[in-house]
Formats: structure tokens, sequence, C-alpha cells
């Protein structure tokens, strides 16, 4: 047996937060073996901590999982053994037969039931995989590769685009060269853009962040695209958070719920930003994609997506097409002149404090104001009461796009020394416009701002597309159809456009479908990560 000492790198330990007597214990071993070895507990690198993990992956000779009858599930685990997989490293792993983890690595393992020590043999193999210079490439009985059973993957990668909303984010791939959603975990096609930290210190992530939101104010993200690219943290349990970290925990569960349905690893995906992104809010998009393991291979914003689904959707040669796109907390106006297979952007007006959600304080404040009226009681100091309206008030805003009125009910709402409090109340679609109409005139002056910017470089719009769950509205599509003296296309779905076009993009870029040039004047278009998703910071 060669000296382990002499072999160029280390392993790398990672593990499940309960492990850590455990990995005192392998640690000791080691050392006591003479094998170099890197465990990231006890350690703070502060806000470098992912980079420094990265490199310390990269550099490893071996990648040992510890994931004894006492862990619990690890996110951080997972994004290691998806970077390990990545730069094509030996995974060596310590499980518990039936354990989650075991399916991602689908090869050896020591069984450890019924015991807290590591065995002799376990360090053993340990060392004869570094005396036989296991690196990266090679091959072992008792070590995995890059792919499922311990194989390369020879078929094209998948094309994957990641619609990073304000308010929701969703997920699509190329099947069959066309988009479809991919679901998440939970069954829905969107994934709430909230991130939560549980007071047991589970970190929650989409919809059961969402709704522990009201409860849990101060240890839950929300937008947190609004701050991508500045100097925000958030201090949780003393650990601070950047914008970067809080988006790649909600781009870790996109990806894998994306890859659990789709039964494929997911590394290249186009992400899309709002209109108004500059290029330190992209670069910061892209340093998140690094911390959750993905490779970014364009950051394209919103309405250039929907105008890239409608042109190849369509197969559109030459238009002027206006894109009015209205998220939850965003709206961005853009006018887009497509001609021979290139899409320019040629006026864009962005407003980034608009969106859906607006509607729903709006109607919320409303609620509330007839509940004091009615009972003396101001539910906004009623977390939980508050949690429900919420809901309630998305809902009944989405319903009022299909229907003249709706009822708003809520039993048991709160609990006063008489006893329980109801809330129902009525209400129109005209009433409920009447009450949003200056939010409905903000949108007028976007959509009025980017008409006139465009007039100097088109005769007229041909094509009126609407993207955003929230452009659904009536009051919306009547304002916007009257500015633009057309009806919104009907061939295009608004909750899927953004989406689909970061799909269409994803193939573009690796060969899948035709290409379409894209131009805009006022944004980098090519903006992209390095080759390596581990570079930069």
């Amino acid at each position: 047996m060669g000296d382990p000492r002499a072999v160029a790198g280390h392993v790398f330990i990672s593990y499940s937060r309960r492990d850590i007597r455990y990995v005192d214990e392998l640690v000791a071993h080691l050392a006591a073996s003479g094998v170099p070895y890197w465990v990231d507990h006890k350690i703070d690198y502060g806000d470098q901590w992912e980079k420094v993990i990265r490199e310390k992956v990269d550099t490893c000779a071996l990648l040992v999982v510890v994931m004894t009858p006492d862990a619990e599930e690890s996110p951080w685990v997972t994004n290691e053994l998806e970077r390990a997989r990545f730069k094509q490293k030996k995974i060596l792993p310590l499980l518990l037969s039936g354990d989650p983890f075991f399916s991602l690595l689908n090869t050896q393992f020591e069984d450890v039931t019924g015991r807290r020590m590591p065995s002799p043999a376990f360090v053993a193999r340990i060392q004869t995989l570094l005396s036989a210079g296991v690196g990266q490439g090679d091959t072992a009985a008792s070590a995995t590769t890059l792919g499922d059973g311990g194989t390369r993957r020879t078929t094209r990668a998948p094309s994957v685009g990641i619609e990073m909303g304000t308010s929701n984010s969703m997920v699509s791939v190329l099947k069959r060269g066309r988009p479809i959603v991919i679901p998440n975990a939970e069954g829905s096609p969107t994934t709430p853009s909230t991130v939560a930290f549980a007071q047991n210190g589970d970190i929650l992530v989409g919809e059961p962040a969402k709704r522990q939101a009201v409860t849990n104010p101060d240890r839950t993200i929300r937008s947190v695209i609004r701050v991508m690219g500045s100097h925000w943290t958030v201090d949780i349990d003393g650990t601070t958070y950047s914008p970067q970290r809080i988006a790649a925990r909600l781009l870790m569960k996109l990806k894998r719920d994306a890859e659990a349905h789709i039964d494929e690893r997911i590394v290249d995906v186009v992400i899309t930003v709002p209109a108004s992104f500059d290029d330190a809010q992209r670069r910061a998009t892209v340093e998140a994609g690094e911390i959750a393991g993905l490779r970014i291979r364009q950051v394209l914003d919103d309405t250039t997506a929907a105008g890239v689904a409608y042109v190849l959707e369509k197969g559109i040669r030459e238009q002027t097409v206006l894109i009015f796109d209205l998220g939850g907390g965003t709206l961005s106006v853009a006018a887009l002149k497509i001609a021979k297979g290139v899409v320019d952007v040629i006026a864009r007006s962005v407003d980034n404090h608009l969106g859906g959600d607006d509607w729903d304080v709006r109607l919320i404040d409303h609620l509330v104001g007839g509940f004091q009226e009615q009972h003396a009681v101001d539910l906004n100091h009623d977390p939980m009461a508050m949690q429900r309206l919420r809901a309630a008030a998305e809902a009944a805003k989405i319903e009022l796009s299909t229907q003249t009125s709706t009822s708003i009910t809520l039993p048991f709402v709160t609990i006063r020394p008489s006893g329980s409090l109801h809330l129902d109340a009525d209400l129109t679609r005209a009433e409920f416009q009447l009450m949003t109409q200056d939010l409905v005139d903000r949108c007028k002056a976007s959509v009025v701002q980017a008409l006139t910017d465009a007039r100097p470089l088109a005769i007229g719009v041909d094509r009126l597309i609407l993207a955003g769950g929230s452009s659904r509205m009536p009051a919306v599509i009547e304002l916007v159809t009257s500015l633009t003296g057309m009806q919104p296309y009907p061939g295009i779905n608004p909750d899927e456009v953004v989406a689909f076009g970061a799909a269409w993009r994803a193939g573009m870029l690796a060969g899948e479908v035709k290409s379409v040039q894209m131009l805009d004047s006022g944004i980098d278009m090519s903006t992209t990560a390095t080759n390596d998703p581990g570079q930069g910071g």
C-alpha cells in the first residue's frame, strides 16, 4: 500500500449536523492513519463559506458522505454531492440502508445500523482508494462517478429554463422539442420565491415557507430577487446570509424537484430575471446558481424570454410585438421588433414596485377594515388571522378574473373572550376594480411610455402578448386593449410563457432547437456564467 499522504488532495467529509460526534470519531481514525482530510464543522468562513466549500470539494481526492441512522436531511450535503459529481470526484458513502440519500448515490455503502463508530474496514477502504490514486475520471468498486448507477451519461443533457420571479418561480424543460412545465414536489407548477428558517432549525422553501410567513416574519425572506446584487444581509442564528445564499436555497429546491420529476441531472440552465436587472444583479444571480450547483448559461430578462417563446412557438418571422408582463412583484412592458430571426428590444418601461401582490394587499386592507367596523377588532394584531387572510385575498383576486363576484368566508378567524369570530364578506368585481384603480393607472403609465419610445422605430404594434398571472385581471386586460387597440393574443399562456422562453433559449444554446438572435441596446444579452460553476465568488 502506498503512502496516502503522498496523494494530491484530501478526503472531504460531508455530513448531517446530527453526525458531528460520528465525524469526530472518523476524523480521529483518519488522523491516526495519516490520511489527509478536510471537514467544515467548527469553522466559520462568514459569507465566503460557499466559496471555501467549493474549493475544498474541487481539490479533494475523495468525497466521504456520512449519513448515519441519526442523520437528518441536509441541503448542503446534497449540494456538495452535486458539486463532487460535476467535478467527477469519487464518492464513498457511509449510509444507513434505505436512507433517502442512498438513492442519490446508487453505490456501495457501509451499513452502520446499531453502531455509532466508524469501523476499521471503512477507514481501510479510504486508505486503499487514496493509495490507489483514485481521482478524476477513475473507477473503483466501492465508489461512483458522475451519472446514474456509477456510469457517465452519454445522452443529451436536458434543456432547462428557470423563471426566477419576485413572488413565484417556475421550471420548464424541452421534451421532444417542445417546452413543458415541471411541477414541484407539492405538485404545483409554481413555487413561491420564499425561504424561511424555522425555529427548530429546518429551512423551508416555497409553499411551506409561505404558509408560515406571517407567524414567523423575522425569519422569513420573501422576494429576495429585489435585493440581488446589493449589500443586504440577514442574520439567522448567528449566520449571515447574503441574497445569493438565500436565492440559492430557492434554486436548490427547484433543481431538486425538477430532477426528481424528469429523472435526469440538471446542471446547465437559463434563468430569467426582471428586465430592470443591471450587471451586478445578474452576476449575483449567477453566483446563486453556482452555490446551488447550477451552471447558468445565460441570464435573460422576462420580457425577452416571452418574446423568444412567441417567436419559436408560432414561427413568427416579422412583427412588432408588445409584451405586457405583470408578475407578483414587478411590471415590465417591452416592444420587440422581430425581423428575419432577430428579436430586438426597441423599447422598455419597468415598474419595480408594482405587481399582483399590491392587489392582494389592497384587498386585505379592505377586509381588515370591514371586520374592524363590524366587530371592533383589528386583525392586523393577529398573525394567524392575517396568514389566512392573505391566502383568501389571493384566491378571491384570482376568482374575480373569471367571475363577477365572490364570497370570502373564514370561520373562527379569531378568538376573543366573548367567543369565536367569523369573517364573511361578499365582493364584486366592480368593487375590487374601484379599490385598485390607482394600481391600474400605474400600469397605464408604463404602457404609454413603452409605446412612445417604440414609435420612432416601428410603424405600429402587430401583436399584444400578456405574461405573468396578474395580467389576467379583467381591468388590466381592458386597459392594455384600449391603449394598443388590439386584444391579447390567445395562443400564449401568460403563466408559462416566460419559463417556456427560458427553456427555448436553453435549447438554442445546446443546439437542440434553431437559434434566434437577440438584441437589446440597454442590456448585455450575453451575460453568462463561466464554464465552471465553481469559479467566481
